[in-house]
Protein backbone atom coordinates (compact mmCIF):
# COMPACT_ATOMS: atom_id res chain seq x y z
CA UNK A 1 0.00 0.00 0.00
CA UNK A 2 1.63 3.53 -0.97
CA UNK A 3 1.98 5.70 1.93
CA UNK A 4 0.54 9.50 0.90
CA UNK A 5 3.41 12.15 0.41
CA UNK A 6 1.69 14.99 3.39
CA UNK A 7 3.55 17.47 1.42
CA UNK A 8 1.22 17.03 -1.83
CA UNK A 9 -1.58 18.12 0.56
CA UNK A 10 -0.09 21.00 1.74
CA UNK A 11 0.64 22.49 -1.81
CA UNK A 12 -2.99 21.48 -2.94
CA UNK A 13 -4.24 23.77 -0.28
CA UNK A 14 -2.97 27.45 -0.72
CA UNK A 15 -5.44 29.57 -1.18
CA UNK A 16 -7.07 32.06 1.08
CA UNK A 17 -9.49 31.37 3.44
CA UNK A 18 -10.41 33.13 7.06
CA UNK A 19 -8.45 33.49 9.56
CA UNK A 20 -7.60 30.87 12.23
CA UNK A 21 -5.22 32.69 14.50
CA UNK A 22 -5.51 29.71 16.94
CA UNK A 23 -4.38 27.07 14.59
CA UNK A 24 -6.94 24.94 15.52
CA UNK A 25 -8.07 24.10 12.04
CA UNK A 26 -6.12 21.99 8.87
CA UNK A 27 -5.68 23.26 5.77
CA UNK A 28 -8.68 22.71 4.00
CA UNK A 29 -11.04 22.83 6.77
CA UNK A 30 -14.55 22.33 5.41
CA UNK A 31 -16.30 24.96 7.82
CA UNK A 32 -14.58 27.79 5.61
CA UNK A 33 -16.85 26.84 2.83
CA UNK A 34 -20.17 26.69 5.43
CA UNK A 35 -19.44 30.05 6.53
CA UNK A 36 -19.50 31.52 2.89
CA UNK A 37 -22.47 29.68 2.25
CA UNK A 38 -23.95 30.87 5.36
CA UNK A 39 -23.21 34.48 4.88
CA UNK A 40 -24.65 34.03 0.87
CA UNK A 41 -27.83 32.62 2.03
CA UNK A 42 -28.14 35.05 4.68
CA UNK A 43 -27.64 37.58 2.39
CA UNK A 44 -29.66 36.70 -0.78
CA UNK A 45 -31.99 35.26 1.02
CA UNK A 46 -32.98 35.81 5.06
CA UNK A 47 -32.24 39.36 4.57
CA UNK A 48 -34.92 40.29 2.04
CA UNK A 49 -37.40 37.80 3.83
CA UNK A 50 -36.69 39.89 7.13
CA UNK A 51 -37.67 43.39 5.31
CA UNK A 52 -40.36 41.77 3.54
CA UNK A 53 -42.01 40.61 6.75
CA UNK A 54 -41.55 44.10 8.23
CA UNK A 55 -43.31 45.27 5.43
CA UNK A 56 -45.86 43.06 5.48
CA UNK A 57 -46.42 43.54 9.42
CA UNK A 58 -46.48 47.14 9.33
CA UNK A 59 -49.05 46.58 6.71
CA UNK A 60 -51.65 45.17 8.65
CA UNK A 61 -51.50 47.75 11.56
CA UNK A 62 -50.25 50.50 10.19
CA UNK A 63 -50.25 54.36 10.57
CA UNK A 64 -51.02 57.00 8.33
CA UNK A 65 -48.15 59.67 8.52
CA UNK A 66 -46.46 62.88 6.53
CA UNK A 67 -42.77 63.10 6.79
CA UNK A 68 -40.80 65.92 6.34
CA UNK A 69 -37.10 65.87 6.15
CA UNK A 70 -35.46 69.29 7.42
CA UNK A 71 -32.84 70.94 4.95
CA UNK A 72 -29.34 70.87 5.78
CA UNK A 73 -28.06 72.49 2.39
CA UNK A 74 -29.29 74.64 -0.27
CA UNK A 75 -30.26 78.40 -0.55
CA UNK A 76 -29.49 80.60 2.73
CA UNK A 77 -32.37 82.05 4.05
CA UNK A 78 -31.47 85.97 4.37
CA UNK A 79 -32.47 86.18 7.98
CA UNK A 80 -29.04 83.57 8.87
CA UNK A 81 -26.79 84.81 5.85
CA UNK A 82 -26.83 88.73 7.32
CA UNK A 83 -24.44 87.57 9.75
CA UNK A 84 -26.68 86.45 12.28
CA UNK A 85 -25.01 83.34 13.99
CA UNK A 86 -28.17 80.96 13.88
CA UNK A 87 -31.59 81.59 11.76
CA UNK A 88 -34.53 83.31 13.01
CA UNK A 89 -36.88 81.49 15.34
CA UNK A 90 -39.52 82.46 13.85
CA UNK A 91 -38.70 83.06 10.28
CA UNK A 92 -41.70 81.85 7.69
CA UNK A 93 -39.15 81.09 4.81
CA UNK A 94 -37.02 79.17 6.31
CA UNK A 95 -38.77 77.75 9.25
CA UNK A 96 -35.77 78.41 11.45
CA UNK A 97 -33.67 76.09 9.36
CA UNK A 98 -32.24 78.44 7.67
CA UNK A 99 -32.49 77.11 4.28
CA UNK A 100 -35.03 78.64 2.20
CA UNK A 101 -38.10 76.14 1.98
CA UNK A 102 -37.42 74.79 5.65
CA UNK A 103 -38.54 70.73 4.91
CA UNK A 104 -39.19 68.63 1.87
CA UNK A 105 -42.13 66.64 2.48
CA UNK A 106 -41.49 63.06 0.80
CA UNK A 107 -42.49 62.46 -2.27
CA UNK A 108 -42.55 65.45 -3.49
CA UNK A 109 -40.39 68.37 -5.35
CA UNK A 110 -39.80 71.67 -3.31
CA UNK A 111 -40.14 74.71 -5.77
CA UNK A 112 -39.19 78.08 -3.88
CA UNK A 113 -39.67 81.51 -4.88
CA UNK A 114 -36.12 83.18 -5.89
CA UNK A 115 -36.06 86.27 -5.16
CA UNK A 116 -32.61 87.30 -7.24
CA UNK A 117 -33.82 87.40 -10.87
CA UNK A 118 -35.83 90.65 -11.84
CA UNK A 119 -37.12 93.71 -10.24
CA UNK A 120 -38.83 97.18 -11.43
CA UNK A 121 -39.84 99.83 -9.01
CA UNK A 122 -39.37 97.22 -6.16
CA UNK A 123 -37.39 97.71 -2.79
CA UNK A 124 -37.06 95.71 0.41
CA UNK A 125 -37.95 96.28 4.04
CA UNK A 126 -37.73 94.98 6.96
CA UNK A 127 -41.30 95.36 8.97
CA UNK A 128 -41.13 95.74 12.64
CA UNK A 129 -44.52 94.13 12.90
CA UNK A 130 -44.07 91.13 10.94
CA UNK A 131 -40.41 90.55 11.32
CA UNK A 132 -37.53 89.20 10.37
CA UNK A 133 -36.95 88.08 6.78
CA UNK A 134 -36.93 91.32 4.27
CA UNK A 135 -40.52 91.85 2.40
CA UNK A 136 -41.08 93.12 -1.05
CA UNK A 137 -42.53 96.48 -1.63
CA UNK A 138 -42.79 99.46 -3.89
CA UNK A 139 -40.24 101.84 -4.23
CA UNK A 140 -41.03 105.14 -2.26
CA UNK A 141 -42.23 107.18 -5.15
CA UNK A 142 -43.60 104.50 -7.55
CA UNK A 143 -46.76 103.73 -7.57
CA UNK A 144 -46.44 100.06 -9.85
CA UNK A 145 -43.79 97.59 -9.86
CA UNK A 146 -43.50 93.39 -10.43
CA UNK A 147 -41.46 91.02 -9.22
CA UNK A 148 -40.33 88.47 -11.79
CA UNK A 149 -38.50 85.01 -11.60
CA UNK A 150 -38.23 81.31 -13.65
CA UNK A 151 -38.40 78.41 -12.03
CA UNK A 152 -37.05 74.90 -13.82
CA UNK A 153 -39.44 71.93 -13.31
CA UNK A 154 -36.78 69.16 -12.26
CA UNK A 155 -38.53 66.25 -13.68
CA UNK A 156 -42.20 65.06 -14.64
CA UNK A 157 -44.99 65.22 -12.09
CA UNK A 158 -47.92 63.68 -11.10
CA UNK A 159 -49.13 67.10 -10.42
CA UNK A 160 -49.08 69.60 -7.08
CA UNK A 161 -49.60 68.63 -3.39
CA UNK A 162 -49.72 71.77 -1.93
CA UNK A 163 -48.61 75.48 -2.50
CA UNK A 164 -48.88 78.81 -0.64
CA UNK A 165 -47.73 82.62 -0.56
CA UNK A 166 -47.16 85.03 2.27
CA UNK A 167 -48.24 88.68 0.98
CA UNK A 168 -50.47 91.99 2.41
CA UNK A 169 -52.48 94.38 -0.03
CA UNK A 170 -52.02 97.13 2.12
CA UNK A 171 -54.32 100.32 0.55
CA UNK A 172 -52.81 98.94 -2.95
CA UNK A 173 -53.27 95.78 -4.71
CA UNK A 174 -51.02 92.57 -5.19
CA UNK A 175 -51.70 90.58 -9.01
CA UNK A 176 -49.95 87.45 -9.63
CA UNK A 177 -49.58 86.39 -12.75
CA UNK A 178 -47.51 83.28 -14.43
CA UNK A 179 -46.80 81.31 -17.73
CA UNK A 180 -45.60 78.25 -19.08
CA UNK A 181 -42.72 78.96 -21.01
CA UNK A 182 -43.96 77.17 -25.02
CA UNK A 183 -46.79 76.79 -24.22
CA UNK A 184 -48.95 80.06 -23.33
CA UNK A 185 -47.78 83.22 -25.10
CA UNK A 186 -48.84 85.56 -22.66
CA UNK A 187 -49.11 85.96 -18.57
CA UNK A 188 -52.05 84.88 -17.03
CA UNK A 189 -53.70 84.92 -13.49
CA UNK A 190 -52.42 82.81 -10.86
CA UNK A 191 -54.91 79.83 -9.76
CA UNK A 192 -54.66 76.39 -8.27
CA UNK A 193 -56.25 74.78 -11.56
CA UNK A 194 -54.23 76.91 -13.83
CA UNK A 195 -51.02 75.66 -11.97
CA UNK A 196 -52.00 71.70 -11.66
CA UNK A 197 -52.86 71.69 -15.57
CA UNK A 198 -49.90 73.32 -16.07
CA UNK A 199 -47.23 71.22 -14.06
CA UNK A 200 -48.68 68.14 -15.74
CA UNK A 201 -48.31 69.68 -18.80
CA UNK A 202 -44.87 71.20 -18.32
CA UNK A 203 -42.73 67.48 -18.10
CA UNK A 204 -39.05 69.59 -17.08
CA UNK A 205 -40.62 72.54 -18.78
CA UNK A 206 -39.59 76.28 -17.03
CA UNK A 207 -42.44 78.61 -15.82
CA UNK A 208 -41.93 82.20 -15.15
CA UNK A 209 -43.87 84.31 -12.64
CA UNK A 210 -44.68 87.54 -11.39
CA UNK A 211 -45.74 89.59 -8.77
CA UNK A 212 -47.23 92.93 -9.66
CA UNK A 213 -47.92 95.63 -7.33
CA UNK A 214 -49.90 98.92 -7.55
CA UNK A 215 -51.38 101.66 -4.96
CA UNK A 216 -53.18 105.10 -6.06
CA UNK A 217 -50.23 107.35 -4.94
CA UNK A 218 -47.59 107.01 -3.37
CA UNK A 219 -48.69 108.47 -0.11
CA UNK A 220 -50.70 105.30 -0.06
CA UNK A 221 -49.86 102.07 1.95
CA UNK A 222 -48.04 99.81 -0.46
CA UNK A 223 -48.77 95.57 -0.64
CA UNK A 224 -45.98 93.84 0.55
CA UNK A 225 -44.97 90.40 -0.24
CA UNK A 226 -42.90 87.93 1.31
CA UNK A 227 -42.31 84.24 -0.71
CA UNK A 228 -44.09 81.72 -2.56
CA UNK A 229 -43.73 78.20 -2.87
CA UNK A 230 -45.29 74.69 -4.45
CA UNK A 231 -44.91 70.94 -4.03
CA UNK A 232 -45.26 68.90 -6.59
CA UNK A 233 -46.23 65.26 -6.66
CA UNK A 234 -43.11 62.66 -7.84
CA UNK A 235 -44.36 59.35 -6.74
CA UNK A 236 -48.10 58.95 -7.76
CA UNK A 237 -50.99 61.35 -8.10
CA UNK A 238 -52.25 60.09 -4.84
CA UNK A 239 -51.46 62.36 -1.42
CA UNK A 240 -47.68 61.38 -0.63
CA UNK A 241 -48.46 59.37 1.94
CA UNK A 242 -46.42 56.89 4.36
CA UNK A 243 -47.39 53.82 6.36
CA UNK A 244 -45.18 53.08 9.48
CA UNK A 245 -46.00 51.16 12.79
CA UNK A 246 -46.87 53.20 15.99
CA UNK A 247 -46.05 50.37 18.77
CA UNK A 248 -47.31 52.43 21.69
CA UNK A 249 -47.25 56.20 23.24
CA UNK A 250 -44.94 56.95 26.21
CA UNK A 251 -45.59 59.44 28.99
CA UNK A 252 -43.07 61.22 31.45
CA UNK A 253 -42.79 63.81 33.66
CA UNK A 254 -39.78 65.42 33.23
CA UNK A 255 -38.12 68.92 35.73
CA UNK A 256 -40.92 67.54 38.23
CA UNK A 257 -38.24 67.31 40.57
CA UNK A 258 -37.61 71.65 40.40
CA UNK A 259 -41.52 72.28 40.82
CA UNK A 260 -42.11 72.19 36.72
CA UNK A 261 -44.79 70.16 35.45
CA UNK A 262 -44.21 69.18 31.93
CA UNK A 263 -45.34 66.44 30.12
CA UNK A 264 -43.10 65.44 26.78
CA UNK A 265 -45.12 62.84 25.22
CA UNK A 266 -43.04 60.40 23.66
CA UNK A 267 -43.86 57.54 21.25
CA UNK A 268 -41.93 55.04 18.59
CA UNK A 269 -42.04 54.51 14.76
CA UNK A 270 -40.96 51.92 12.66
CA UNK A 271 -40.16 52.63 9.35
CA UNK A 272 -39.91 50.38 6.07
CA UNK A 273 -37.03 50.50 4.08
CA UNK A 274 -38.57 50.60 0.77
CA UNK A 275 -39.79 54.03 0.34
CA UNK A 276 -37.39 55.93 3.07
CA UNK A 277 -33.32 55.46 2.69
CA UNK A 278 -32.55 58.04 5.61
CA UNK A 279 -33.93 59.39 8.27
CA UNK A 280 -32.08 62.44 10.17
CA UNK A 281 -32.41 63.85 13.96
CA UNK A 282 -35.16 67.10 13.79
CA UNK A 283 -36.72 65.69 10.51
CA UNK A 284 -40.84 66.11 11.18
CA UNK A 285 -43.48 63.13 11.62
CA UNK A 286 -47.08 64.17 10.98
CA UNK A 287 -49.68 61.25 12.35
CA UNK A 288 -52.62 61.68 10.17
CA UNK A 289 -55.24 60.06 12.50
CA UNK A 290 -55.20 63.01 14.54
CA UNK A 291 -52.59 65.65 13.35
CA UNK A 292 -50.41 65.41 15.77
CA UNK A 293 -46.66 67.02 15.07
CA UNK A 294 -43.68 64.34 15.94
CA UNK A 295 -39.79 65.57 16.26
CA UNK A 296 -37.45 62.62 15.52
CA UNK A 297 -34.84 62.49 17.93
CA UNK A 298 -33.48 59.29 17.72
CA UNK A 299 -33.03 57.07 14.77
CA UNK A 300 -31.92 53.41 15.07
CA UNK A 301 -31.33 51.66 11.22
CA UNK A 302 -31.84 47.96 11.07
CA UNK A 303 -28.94 47.07 8.62
CA UNK A 304 -28.03 43.64 8.84
CA UNK A 305 -24.83 42.54 6.25
CA UNK A 306 -25.79 45.93 5.46
CA UNK A 307 -28.61 45.63 4.18
CA UNK A 308 -31.28 48.33 5.23
CA UNK A 309 -34.53 46.36 6.51
CA UNK A 310 -36.32 49.55 8.63
CA UNK A 311 -35.82 51.88 10.75
CA UNK A 312 -36.49 52.45 14.62
CA UNK A 313 -37.37 56.48 15.41
CA UNK A 314 -37.75 57.56 18.82
CA UNK A 315 -39.82 61.15 18.63
CA UNK A 316 -41.43 63.71 20.85
CA UNK A 317 -44.50 65.81 20.38
CA UNK A 318 -43.81 69.26 18.91
CA UNK A 319 -44.38 72.45 21.07
CA UNK A 320 -46.89 75.03 20.31
CA UNK A 321 -44.15 77.80 20.17
CA UNK A 322 -41.59 76.03 17.69
CA UNK A 323 -41.30 76.51 14.59
CA UNK A 324 -42.26 73.01 13.13
CA UNK A 325 -45.51 73.51 14.01
CA UNK A 326 -45.19 76.30 10.87
CA UNK A 327 -44.94 73.83 8.62
CA UNK A 328 -46.78 73.33 5.78
CA UNK A 329 -48.87 70.38 5.11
Amino acid sequence: MALRDPRARAAHHTQPRWGDPTGSRSYGDPTDMIRDEHHRLAKEQLVPQIAARTRNAIAVDRREVFFYQRLREGRRCVCWSSGETAPHAQCPVCLATGFAGGYLKWGTDLYHFEPSRQWFGINTILTPMLGAPFWFTLEDNATSGYIEWDQEMRQSSYGIDSWGMDYRQGKGRLSFLFKLEGSDPTFIPFSETALRQRVLMARGGRFRFRIKMTRPTTEDEAPIFLHFWFRALTESDLPPVLYVDVPRKNESNVLAEYGVLETFNQIQFAFPSDKIQRINLEDLIVKLEDMTRWKVIEQSPNDPLGILTSFDIQARKVFRDEAMMNVPL
